[in-house]
């Protein structure tokens, strides 16, 4: 067997392989069984690059010990089967023209060092194929013939305890292992220029409500077409602000569908008011404008209107704003859009959050969401007024603006105070 014959297994491989809660945990183990028959190498760049990655908890859902991580290398280096390449030295490397020049050309990027390094590794060692997740990572190399494995893996995957003769770790390192199928409620993709970026802020003066913050607010409103966006820890408190913002109170109702996450109804009773529900269209799982209609027709007759509704883009499809909105003029109630499934969503041709139909739009950045900011929501609108009550009622009332001001009720729990007129903090 020569050496251009073995391939080089890329970090992620020996990562899902020592990571039992992983959604290619399966495939990874079949991967290195399939090479051990007639070998392979991994690269001492391999090698720190997994136990930097694992150790950290990037990739998996508790970090590795160091003791842990050595253990696995320990096991793996000394399988037969496997060989270490060992990658030129750093002074090595800062004298090689070409290396450098590559750099350059190839606009490597601090984070993807390790794929330079190991493509070095393999030109070097005049080896050609490498088995990795990043395929489209090494496209840069044309020497390079970088194969996928997990390319058709689907995405429920066993997550059954597995052993091998080789003696990898697996269960015994601590994660969760299951003798049954599971479906994951979310899997998050987290790359290295999000890592990247996090990181530029916690090297930074300010953490929290520093200038990343209106930032991203801007960039949310320029793609919604909205003139406002409010940020908040999460979408249950921009629901929270939206209700509070329309002064919804004890004595008032809200209602919004029964398909949907409880933040939708907890924020009502947030605020001291009563919830109610509107019965689904059967076909988009969305409220139903029939049954929202009927029930305003009875409750106009009982004089229970609601204050406020939530219609819910279940899936992130888009309810039936047009006609929930002109109900809206005719029974005089507010309009809270839950759109927390709906980030990048379209209605009529227009971006969801738009505010067109509605009051107050609302996301969620939750990891199960389109995107993810860890945790974290949005509330956007079209009305100053109502975005500056938010903004106030986010920062407990302060503001460093002595022309701002709170008109009416902010206590903690909602309720209806008398209202004292204009007042403000300022610090």
């Amino acid at each position: 067997m020569t050496m251009i014959d073995k391939p080089v297994l890329d970090s992620n491989i020996l990562i899902y392989s020592a990571n039992a809660d992983s959604l290619f945990y399966e495939q990874a183990y079949k991967v290195i069984e399939h090479y051990a028959q007639e070998g392979f190498w991994v690269t001492d760049i391999n090698l720190v690059e997994f136990f930097q990655v694992v150790t950290d908890g990037r990739k998996t859902s508790q970090p590795f010990s160091p003791a842990q991580a050595t253990e696995y290398i320990n096991k793996l280096v000394r399988m037969p089967e496997a060989g270490v390449l060992k990658s030129r030295s750093m002074h090595e490397i800062v004298k090689d023209d070409r290396f450098n020049a590559e750099i350059k050309q190839l606009n490597i990027c601090r984070f993807e060092i390790y794929d330079h390094l190991i493509a070095d590794c393999m030109r070097m060692n005049n080896i050609q194929t490498l088995i990795t997740a990043n395929d489209k990572d090494f496209k840069k190399y044309d020497f390079i013939q970088a194969i996928n494995p997990f390319s058709d893996t689907p995405r429920t995957v066993d997550h059954g305890p597995r052993t091998t003769d080789h003696g990898l770790p697996a269960s015994d390192v601590g994660h969760r292992t299951s003798d049954i199928g599971l479906i994951p409620y979310g899997k998050q993709s987290i790359n290295e220029k999000d890592i990247a970026a996090v990181c530029s802020v916690l090297r930074s003066d300010m953490i929290t409500q520093g200038p990343k913050v209106p930032e991203f607010e801007q960039a949310v409103a320029d793609y919604c077409g909205v003139s406002h966006a409010v940020a908040a820890n999460s979408g249950t408190s921009v629901l929270h602000l939206a209700c509070r913002a329309l002064e919804l109170g004890p004595g008032d109702t809200l209602w919004t569908s029964p398909i949907t996450f409880v933040a939708s109804a907890n924020c009502a009773l947030y605020c001291g008011a009563d919830v109610d529900f509107v019965d689904i269209d059967p076909y988009t799982y969305n409220i139903s404008v029939q049954a929202l209609e009927e029930k305003l027709q009875k409750a106009e007759t009982s004089g229970q209107l609601p204050k406020a509704v939530v219609p819910v883009h279940m899936c992130g499809q888009p309810c039936e704003m047009e006609a929930i909105h002109g109900l809206s003029e005719k029974y005089g109630f507010r309009i809270i859009e839950d759109a927390c499934h709906a980030v990048g969503a379209r209605y009529k041709g227009e971006p969801v959050g738009n505010c067109r139909y509605s009051d107050i739009a609302v996301f969620s950045f939750h990891p199960v969401k389109i995107i993810t900011t860890g945790e974290g929501g949005m509330a956007v609108t079209g009305d100053a007024g109502l975005a500056e009550r938010m903004r106030l009622l986010r920062e407990h009332g302060i503001s460093r603006s002595p022309r701002s001001e709170v008109r009416g009720p902010v206590s903690e729990v909602g309720s209806r105070t008398r209202d004292l007129g204009p007042r403000a903090l300022v610090l």
